[in-house]
């Protein structure tokens, strides 16, 4: 029958950079068979080994261990620790992996610098064996020894058993802290991020108030200038409709005038304070285009001008086809029309 040896194994993964999970498992002090299997990941990516030195980093009670001799086995990414009774003591045991690598980078001996990488801590518990060096053996003229030494070895292992429970505990605590303190700092960033938001939108808001309020004084110019516009069309218009009428009545009365003669006489150029002529006459302008009539006759001893105005031809046809010239001394005066009104 072939012999072999019975072994606790402990697999367990081990990232260079993020916290393991906790996975507490418990040795027992002195025991020699203890072997851990770790998986050696970069981000989830695997680690290769090949032409490295390991070293594993032991942290308890009675100080730090190392070990890196024939105890490590390395194939691919995955390292078997067969664990030193020496290498911890009874409590919590913190561990760490050291990988040395050869790096072209720089110079030493050999042309080459050599790196280091530490890994991110795992722990475990070792628990003190029931039989140990300072054991007492039992025996029937010591009952009280006995039940007091059971009694103290099922506190120890209660004690323990809490302190596992504790150290749970506490790496959930400060896994837990970290994820409050990023969720804290995503708060911050985002309320910041809101607030900015919050500014821009208002700013934006103002903007668009007085974007609003020009936009309305534009319209209401723009609807007064409207306004003004169409009454001026309309003002202008009327006038227009005056003048065609005017200058209607004007060609009407004109050629009338023309047809039945009054003694209009056609000159060059309008007449003026020196145009001689006698209250009532009548003269047309070819360069006006206008007729004017004679209201007021001048006088040379005492300098007095002629007055002529434009011939308003409806009215003054009228009292000039029943004018009535009198003669008082030197002067001409002019009668009534047939209304009885002055024709000046």
């Amino acid at each position: 029958m072939a012999e072999h040896a019975v072994l606790k194994r402990f697999e367990l993964p081990l990232d260079l950079k993020a916290a393991t999970p906790a996975r507490h498992f418990e040795v027992v002090e002195g025991d020699t068979g203890n072997v851990l299997v770790i998986t050696l990941t970069d981000g989830g990516e695997p680690v290769e080994l090949e032409d490295t030195t390991v070293k594993l980093m032991f942290s308890s009670g009675q100080g730090v261990a190392v070990q890196e001799d024939e105890s490590l086995t390395v194939e691919a990414n995955v390292l078997t620790v067969k664990l030193y009774p020496g290498s911890y003591s009874p409590g919590l045991v913190e561990c760490e992996v050291q990988i040395y690598s050869l790096s072209e980078d720089g110079a030493d001996q050999s042309g080459r610098r050599r790196e280091l990488v530490t890994s991110a801590r795992f722990s475990f518990n070792c628990r003190r064996a029931i039989l140990n060096g300072e054991s007492i053996h039992a025996s029937p003229g010591f009952p009280l020894l006995t039940q007091l030494i059971e009694d103290v070895e099922a506190a120890e292992a209660l004690r323990d058993s809490n302190e596992q429970a504790r150290l749970a505990a506490e790496v959930m605590r400060r896994a837990y802290e970290q994820a409050r303190q990023a969720a804290e700092t995503a708060r911050q960033l985002a309320e910041e991020q809101r607030a900015s938001a919050e500014e821009a939108r208002a700013a934006a808001e103002l903007q668009r108030i007085r974007n609003e309020a020009v936009r309305a004084s534009g319209e209401a110019a723009r609807d007064s200038a409207e306004n003004a516009r169409a009454a001026a069309e309309t003002a202008r218009e009327d006038a227009e409709a005056v003048r065609a009428a005017a200058e209607t009545e004007r060609e009407e009365i004109f050629a009338q005038m023309m047809e039945e003669g009054a003694g209009i006489k056609v000159v060059n150029d309008p007449p003026g304070p020196s145009t001689q002529g006698s209250m009532g006459d009548a003269v047309f302008s070819v360069r006006s285009g206008r007729a004017y009539i004679c209201t007021a006759e001048g006088s040379a001893q005492t300098l007095r001008p002629y007055e002529w105005r434009p011939f308003a031809y409806r009215n003054d046809w009228v009292k000039l086809k029943d004018l009535t010239l009198t003669a008082n001394g030197n002067t001409f005066e002019v009668s009534d029309d047939l209304n009885g009104d002055p024709f000046l």
